[in-house]
């Protein structure tokens, strides 16, 4: 094969990993894992057995999202939490988290859709402004209404450009009654935010991992606020 064949190669396959990494492509990447594999079990093909374990984790996704209504939320909740099993079993947890950030944002961003929110917020800014977390060094409050509406002209912000997670959640916890979930749940909740944003963003100065922490834990017990809080968000939407 000729220098310039080799080149083309590695141009083609640097654009399809660019876009297999973008969330919406999940189903080609699993078109791609299906077919990729280190393992061998009892006679089982490497490629044969990351099926087999991805079909299992898949049942296991569409049982947990069963009651969710919307057709199209139910599919990219199913795709994204397979992904997130998938991910721990393999301890990739840099990915685990990302995809535990999908559901919750996606979830969020329903809820938001479905619930009054700009309407809700307008009506009583106050109620949805709040001190998440407090210290002697530092203190982080939520105004939704900063958030919700455009800073110009105080319409409405289309739902996937609010840019605060925090925003999305203080208003779920404050309209479906769960007002103290963003204060208990701060120091996991800047866990998954912290992990996804990481990963979203370059920096080849960086010398450290915010996964670093989670890699030394012992056992999965570790992560059962995981599913604590996709469950308590999950139970609001269905």
């Amino acid at each position: 094969m000729s220098m310039e064949d080799k080149d083309k190669i590695k141009e083609v396959l640097k654009l399809l990993i660019e876009k297999l990494k973008k969330p919406e492509n999940k189903e080609l990447m699993d078109e791609l894992l299906l077919n990729c594999g280190f393992f061998e079990v009892d006679g089982i093909t490497d490629s044969a057995f990351v099926r087999l374990q991805r079909k299992v984790l898949r049942q296991k996704s569409r049982l947990y999202y069963k009651d969710i209504k919307d057709a199209k939320l139910k599919k990219e909740l199913i795709d994204a939490h397979s992904q997130m099993l998938w991910y721990k079993t393999i301890n990739e947890l840099e990915k685990y988290f990302v995809y535990v950030n999908y559901q919750v944002e996606n979830m969020l961003n329903y809820y938001i859709k479905n619930n009054d929110a700009f309407n809700k917020i307008r009506l009583d800014e106050k109620k949805y402004c709040k001190t998440i977390f407090s210290s002697p060094k530092y203190t982080l409050t939520i105004d939704c209404s900063i958030y919700f509406f455009n800073k110009n002209n105080q319409q409405p912000n289309k739902i996937s450009k609010i840019a605060s997670l925090w925003a999305k959640l203080l208003f779920w916890s404050i309209d479906s009654e769960e007002p103290d979930f963003t204060v208990k749940q701060y120091n996991n909740l800047s866990a998954i935010i912290d992990i996804r944003n990481e990963q979203n963003h370059a920096d080849y100065e960086r010398n450290s991992n915010k996964c670093d922490y989670w890699y030394k834990q012992e056992d999965s017990f570790s992560f059962t606020f995981i599913e604590a809080i996709i469950k308590t968000i999950r139970n609001t939407i269905i």
